[in-house]
This record gives C-alpha cells, sequence and structure tokens, in this order.
C-alpha cells in the first residue's frame, strides 16, 4: 500500500487497509504484488499460534509505578496534535495503532500500558486528551480501569477498544465512561475519523475562546 497517500489532511485509500491492520493487530501481514501487464496478487499471512508478546503474564506483580513506566523512544509529543495513550495488554496492538496514529500530523501517541493499572497511572502522569483503550487486559480490565479514569480525570475522553464486535447496544465500557467502542482492525477508518473529528473540534474551541 502506498503511504504517501495519507497526507497531512488525513485523507486515505482504505481498500486492504482495515485487512491489513487486522492481520498486523493478530501477529500477521499483508504483501501485495503489483507490476504493469501482471496486475496485482494479494497475499495474506496469518499467524498459526498468538505470535504477540504480552508486556504482562499471570503471576507478575499486579502493580503498576509511574516511576517504573518508560517512555518509548518513538512516542512524540507535538504542540496543537491530538494527545493520545494506548492501553493493550499486546505489544504487537501496541506497536500496530502507535505506527497507524502516526501517519497523521493531528495525532500524537504520548505513551502506552499495557493493563488498568498501568493505564491509570500514566493517565495522571500524561493527562492525555484521548486514551484508547482495551476491553479485555490482565490485573484490571479496561472496563474497571475507564470507570475509574472517568471520575479521577474526566476530561479525559476515552474510546473502548476490542477484537469483538459488541454483543449490545449499548458497550459495558460505554456504560462505565468511555464516548465510543470500535472493533480493532474493522473499525480503523472510523477510530481515526472519530479522532481527528475531536482534533478537529478542539482547535474550533481554541479559536473561539482566543
Amino acid at each position: 500500500m502506498n503511504t504517501a497517500s495519507r497526507s497531512h489532511t488525513g485523507q486515505v485509500g482504505w481498500g486492504l487497509f482495515s485487512i491489513r491492520d487486522r492481520l498486523t493487530l493478530l501477529g500477521g501481514r499483508v504483501d501485495i504484488d503489483s507490476a504493469p501487464g501482471r496486475g496485482t496478487r494479494v497475499h495474506l499471512f496469518a499467524p498459526r499460534g498468538a505470535t504477540e508478546t504480552r508486556t504482562s503474564r499471570p503471576g507478575d506483580v499486579a502493580t503498576a509505578s509511574i516511576d517504573t513506566v518508560a517512555a518509548r523512544q518513538d512516542d512524540r509529543d507535538y504542540p496543537g496534535a491530538l494527545r493520545i495513550l494506548i492501553v493493550d495488554d499486546h505489544t504487537a496492538v501496541r506497536n500496530a495503532l502507535r505506527e497507524m496514529l502516526h501517519e497523521w500530523p493531528q495525532l500524537s501517541v504520548v505513551g502506552d500500558a499495557a493493563n488498568g493499572l498501568e493505564a491509570i497511572a500514566r493517565a495522571h502522569t500524561l493527562r492525555p486528551d484521548v486514551i484508547l483503550m482495551d476491553v479485555a487486559m490482565p490485573h484490571m480490565d479496561g472496563v474497571e480501569a475507564t470507570k475509574r479514569i472517568h471520575v479521577e480525570l474526566p476530561m479525559i475522553q476515552i474510546l473502548g477498544l476490542s477484537m469483538h464486535a459488541r454483543s449490545e447496544t449499548v458497550h459495558a465500557i460505554e456504560l462505565a465512561g468511555a464516548v465510543g467502542f470500535f472493533v480493532k482492525g474493522a473499525d480503523t477508518r472510523r477510530l481515526i475519523d472519530h479522532l481527528l473529528i475531536i482534533h478537529a473540534s478542539r482547535g474550533a474551541g481554541d479559536r473561539r475562546n482566543s
């Protein structure tokens, strides 16, 4: 896929994008072989088993210290960008989301966390504008973490993420305080569009207040 088409306007040709993203989130990949006169061949590679590396494993200490949660070197905090915290227990998922979000200059991933406890600690430290919160995680799930962050830091918007589509009209994480719910990979376009709308609305608010 030609990533050059993802300009500063945030426009992108979506085609196979959600398929590629979903495979990436599962540890797989999509290879596209295209040449004049030969057409296009798409190869989908999916892992036989779970390939993601969990940051937290059963038996790990279920605590999160602000001092021990280190920031990644490729995290960024650009003035004017929407500041985003990614919370997911799979390293591959966090990295894939970070890579996708960094295609847009309006979106700035300022940190990540591997479970609900770390999410609460990082939310207090970083004070992001938005948290992308996985639903199912060890030690503390995204629903409980959302409930606590919503009470303690109500100015932060939380968006729930899951590999599974909602089975109810309103997902449990939305009842806990999340302002939206998205299926990983399948809802990539809707998620990006939603984040860009949040960014644009914040800019409009700043202009009205100036």
